[in-house]
């Protein structure tokens, strides 16, 4: 796994989300990087300390997208929302109760058969519409940084990751490095409650690089292409074109 501060972006410095990252610094075509200050992905910032507040608002981050289910943000709420020069949107990805989901295939014992793979190829089956939403509202005109998170930042954050990165083109082993990096940023977190979860659920708080390579290989065999899927979750071509520039192109040519 690459070190990330050897790839343009400087780490985020905070210190309430453990899961953040920039999604600049990452290969492109012709010896270019993605830039750093456009898209940030993190967990859900809902224990956020003052000064990681401050850090944020400063960034700037202008617009977020929140992942998370209904249920979820009732529980934890979202502590950006209504901060000045943020406009926040609620896009749930997996549905809008998704205790109540997790809760109904735990009971048909299906939990035990699945995998986090198994989720994101779900998602990009039956999600398309609230993914085609999520990306048209990233590719929105704003200036400053555009944050998106679910609840730990790896799954739900992580497939959104991996369609922008595969869209403005970076590599496929790219792509995987930066999922992969959820599962050291997010150890020490994790550490803390792991015992407590069922040893058959434990898989699900894990990301080694073949949950993403299985993935990445399911969308190019049904979908071609992070463009071609994108195509087919209603993202105009205008919007696609808006997200590479956004990605990949230096402040005042875009």
């Amino acid at each position: 796994m690459p070190d990330r501060n050897r790839c343009g972006c400087p780490p985020l410095p905070l210190e309430t989300l453990y899961n953040a990252r920039d999604l600049g610094g990452y290969p492109v075509a012709g010896g270019r990087a993605t830039v750093c200050g456009r898209f940030v992905r993190t967990d859900a910032p809902v224990r956020l300390s003052d000064t990681d507040r401050l850090t944020l608002l400063a960034y700037p981050v202008s617009l977020v997208v929140d992942l998370r289910s209904r249920s979820e943000i009732s529980h934890l709420p979202h502590q950006l929302k209504g901060q000045p020069g943020i406009v926040y949107h609620h896009i749930p990805l997996l549905g809008a109760d998704l205790e109540s989901d997790l809760a109904r295939l735990q009971q048909q014992d299906v939990l035990n058969r699945l995998t986090l793979a198994d989720l994101y190829r779900h998602m990009l089956d039956q999600s398309q519409a609230a993914i085609g939403a999520v990306m048209t509202v990233l590719a929105a005109e704003t200036t400053g940084a555009r944050l998106f998170n679910c609840s730990h930042g790896k799954d739900r954050t992580g497939l959104i990751a991996a369609l922008l990165l595969g869209l403005a083109g970076v590599p496929q082993e790219q792509i995987v490095a930066d999922y992969q990096i959820s599962e050291v940023y997010l150890k020490p977190w994790f550490r803390q409650f792991i015992r407590q979860v069922p040893r058959h659920e434990r898989h699900f708080f894990q990301t080694p690089a073949r949950y993403m390579q299985d993935t990445l290989a399911y969308l190019t065999q049904r979908y071609r292409s992070a463009a071609d899927y994108l195509s087919c979750c209603g993202v105009t071509p205008a919007s696609q074109n808006q997200l590479v520039a956004l990605l990949t192109e230096e402040a005042g040519r875009v």
